[in-house]
């Protein structure tokens, strides 16, 4: 029932060609007036293959979700890829400059950016706020030990403000507190949420 992720992942960011918009009723705060646009990918299913992608204006109930075909897709830009692009963003803030100190250490897995701060270093527009937590993800396709994430806690607990880490699997996404604090988590995946003691293996 519930398929692995395969090549689109959840947070990942997209360049799309406006054709893929062309039947679809755009609300006010998404202004089409380009070639392309950014999108983001989501956490859904389509029988037809198509990618589950999120539309985003800068108010947090400023949300469009809906599916496009692949081939519209010119670019994909990681969590992982926008971290190198964090210490030189022209704009700057808490979030930004924690995120660059952040950067400067060392873990045993690689780490990237998501949410409304992902959104900005691709667009080139600031869109988080002063208060907003930062997102970020972990990809992890194999299960590991939770001592791994010793120096990571000990380093974002710190932010001064709050950093919701988010651990990808193939099968699905969990947040990384719960899975520190509990035997089971809430584990979302592409054909909707379940709750799991092993994230890693469904079976």
């Amino acid at each position: 029932m519930y398929s692995k992720l395969k090549r689109w992942f959840p947070h990942d960011l997209l360049i799309v060609q406006r054709e893929a918009l062309k039947n679809t009723i755009l609300p006010e705060w998404f202004p089409l007036s380009k070639d392309s646009f950014i999108a983001v990918v989501r956490r859904d299913y389509s029988s037809e293959g198509k990618i589950p992608i999120g539309l985003r204006g800068r108010q947090r109930d400023q949300r469009l979700g809906l599916f496009i075909d692949e081939k519209f897709i010119l670019s994909r830009i990681t969590p992982e890829e926008l971290v190198p692009k964090i210490s030189d963003f022209p704009i700057r803030g808490t979030q930004l400059d924690f995120l660059s100190q952040l950067s400067r250490f060392s873990f045993s897995f690689k780490w990237g950016v998501t949410g409304s701060i992902a959104y900005s270093l691709v667009s080139g527009a600031q869109y988080w706020k002063t208060t907003s937590d930062i997102d970020l993800r972990v990809v992890l396709p194999h299960e590991v030990q939770k001592k791994i994430f010793d120096d990571w806690l000990l380093t974002t607990n710190n932010a001064p403000v709050v950093v919701d880490t988010q651990v990808e699997t193939p099968h699905g996404g969990f947040a990384l507190k719960e899975w520190l604090t509990k035997t089971s988590v809430l584990l979302k995946t592409n054909r909707g949420p379940l709750i799991t003691h092993n994230p890693w293996s469904l079976n």
